[in-house]
C-alpha cells in the first residue's frame, strides 16, 4: 500500500484560519491595525485505522523546545530566532503533562471509538496521512495538545522557533511513528498598537510545519491490524454435520509489544450464539454459550478463548494488531483432521525477520488420566488477514461381503426369471409354428 499525505496546498488552505501566511517579516515590521493576543496554540494529534478496527490504548509523548541555531536556514536568519524558554503544554483529559511542563503525553482509548471519524469525511486542509486512497477504507480519531505561551518573556518583536517532537512508538502493537516526528512552530509577536504610552508585545499569529516548511496542522499514527477467520469444515461419508468441534484462539505476543489488556477486537461470523446439545457434540449448552460473544479484549485472548463450531461456521477476529501471533488448537474427537491456510501476503508462520516454516499437526497431551488428541496451528507474527479453514474426516467402510451376498442372490434370481422369460418365449414359438 502506497501513502499518501493530503496536498500541502490544501492544508495551507485549511489553516488560514489559525496561522499567518509564511512571510518572511522583521522585528520591526509594521502590525496590522486589529490584533489579537493569541496565549494558547493548538495542534492535533492523529490515529488512523482500518474501519473494522477499534480503537486501541495507547499513548504518544511529545517534547517542546527553542530551536537551535541549526533549525533555522541562512535566508531565515535575522528574520526568525531561536524560541525563548518559558512555553509549557496544557493539561486536558486527554493529555498529562510531566513536571517540567515541556513534556506531554496524550491519551487514546477503546471508548473514543465512537468519534472516529471516516476517511470520505475528513476536512479538507488537515494534514492525515492514510494507507490507501480508497476513502472507505479507514477511519481516524483526534486528539487536541495544546501549548501555553503566556508565560514566554517576550521583550523584542520577531519570529520565534520552537520545535515540536513525537517520542517515536516503536514497540506497540501494530503502531508506526509519524514519518517525520518534528514540526515547527514559529510564534509571530509584534508591538501592540492600543499599549499606549508603555509599549506592549502581543503573540500576533503562528505558522505550524514540517522541517521542509510545508504546513502542517498535526501528527499521524497509523494503527495497522488485521483480521483471522476460523472456519470448520466437516468431510467423509460418516462426518456429522451437527456436530459443535472445541477451537480455542489465542493470541500470542512473542516479540514483547506493547498492548493494553483492555483492547478490544469485534467478532463475527456464522457460528450459532447458543448451540444446542445433541447426541453427536460432547459440549453443554452451558458451555458453549461462549460463543455468545461480539467483541473481546486481549487480556481474554492471550489466555485462549473457546468457540464451538460445526461444519460451514466460520469465528473471526477483527482488528487484531500487527506483530501479534496466534496459536488455534481444536480436538479432532476421532476424526482425521487437516487444515487449509489462505492469506493474502503472510506464510504460515515466522517472526517479525524470518518467516519460519509451518508449525502444524497431531500431537497428544496428558491431561489428567485423560489423553487428548489435539491440532495445532501457529503463526509468530500475523502480516495480514488471514484464513485458517480446520477441516475434519471421517469415512466408515462399507460392508462389501453383505453387498457380494445379496449381489450374488440377486444374480441368481435374475438369472432364473431370465431362463423362466426365454423358455416362455420359445414355448410360445413352438406352439405358433404348429
Amino acid at each position: 500500500m502506497k501513502k499518501k499525505r493530503i496536498s500541502a496546498a490544501i492544508a495551507a488552505l485549511g489553516l488560514a484560519a489559525l496561522s499567518l501566511a509564511y512571510v518572511p517579516m522583521s522585528a520591526s515590521a509594521e502590525p496590522e491595525e486589529t490584533v489579537t493576543s493569541q496565549s494558547t496554540f493548538t495542534f492535533e494529534k492523529y490515529l488512523v485505522m482500518e474501519n473494522d478496527a477499534n480503537v486501541p490504548n495507547v499513548s504518544f509523548t511529545f517534547t517542546v523546545a527553542p530551536a537551535a541555531a541549526s533549525d533555522i536556514s541562512e535566508e531565515e536568519a535575522g528574520k526568525v530566532v531561536p524560541g525563548i524558554a518559558g512555553i509549557s503544554f496544557k493539561d486536558t483529559d486527554d493529555v498529562t503533562v510531566a513536571s517540567d511542563t515541556t513534556t506531554a503525553t496524550v491519551s487514546f482509548e477503546t471508548s473514543d471509538g465512537d468519534a472516529a471519524v471516516s476517511q470520505a469525511n475528513a476536512i479538507a486542509g488537515k494534514s492525515i496521512s492514510f494507507a490507501t486512497d480508497d476513502t472507505s477504507d479507514e477511519k481516524f480519531v483526534t486528539k487536541g495538545m495544546a501549548l501555553d505561551l503566556s508565560q514566554i518573556p517576550f521583550t523584542e518583536p520577531g519570529i520565534y522557533r520552537y520545535i515540536i517532537t513525537e517520542t517515536a512508538s516503536e514497540n506497540v502493537a501494530g503502531v508506526s511513528p509519524d514519518t517525520d516526528n518534528k514540526r515547527i512552530l514559529d510564534i509571530y509577536v509584534t508591538n501592540n498598537p492600543n499599549s499606549g504610552a508603555t509599549p506592549t508585545l502581543i503573540v500576533q499569529g503562528f505558522v505550524f510545519s514540517y522541517l521542509t516548511g510545508v504546513k502542517s496542522t498535526g501528527f499521524t499514527n497509523q494503527y495497522g491490524t488485521n483480521n483471522l477467520v476460523v472456519a470448520k469444515n466437516v468431510t467423509g461419508n460418516q462426518g456429522s454435520k451437527n456436530k459443535h468441534f472445541k477451537i480455542t484462539i489465542q493470541l500470542t505476543n512473542p516479540d514483547g509489544l506493547q498492548i493494553s489488556d483492555n483492547d478490544e477486537f469485534t467478532v463475527v461470523g456464522t457460528l450459532e450464539a447458543a448451540p444446542e446439545e445433541n447426541s453427536v457434540t460432547s459440549y453443554s449448552a452451558t458451555e458453549m454459550a461462549a460463543n455468545a460473544v461480539d467483541s473481546l479484549t486481549y487480556g481474554a485472548l492471550k489466555d485462549g478463548y473457546s468457540f464451538y463450531l460445526c461444519s460451514g461456521h466460520t469465528v473471526e477476529i477483527k482488528g487484531i494488531p500487527s506483530g501479534l501471533g496466534y496459536t488455534i488448537t481444536e480436538l479432532p474427537e476421532g476424526y482425521t483432521p487437516s487444515v487449509e491456510y489462505s492469506s493474502t501476503s503472510d506464510s504460515m508462520t515466522g517472526d517479525k525477520t524470518d518467516e519460519g516454516t509451518a508449525i502444524s499437526g497431531v500431537g497428544v497431551t496428558e491431561s489428567g488420566s485423560e489423553t487428548i488428541s489435539e491440532y495445532s496451528v501457529s503463526d509468530t507474527y500475523l502480516k495480514s488477514d488471514t484464513t485458517i479453514t480446520f477441516k475434519n474426516d471421517r469415512a466408515g467402510t462399507i460392508p462389501t461381503g453383505v453387498i457380494a451376498a445379496v449381489g450374488g442372490a440377486l444374480g441368481i434370481l435374475a438369472v432364473g426369471a431370465a431362463g423362466v422369460g426365454v423358455g416362455t418365449y420359445c414355448l410360445k414359438k413352438k406352439r405358433s409354428e404348429e
